[in-house]
């Protein structure tokens, strides 16, 4: 077995791995900042929902009054 060819393909494949150990730890470096601007694009929809909750409790009010 030649050695120097084995040790070489397995420094060629620790290099890969800490090539993929960086890219893995800039996706986990970007994360809060991804989770961030998602929070604040879901808290717009909430808003518009909100307006019309007192709408729509009276609709299940008038609903819920004429069924009983």
């Amino acid at each position: 077995m030649d050695y120097d060819k084995h040790f070489e393909q397995m420094e060629a494949k620790l290099a890969h791995l800490r090539h993929q150990l960086d890219l893995q730890d800039e996706r986990i470096d970007s994360l809060p900042k991804l989770t961030s601007r998602q929070a604040n694009k879901t808290d717009k929809p909430v808003d518009c929902i909100a307006a019309y909750e007192g709408r729509v409790r009276r609709l299940e009010d008038a609903v819920f009054n004429k069924t009983s």
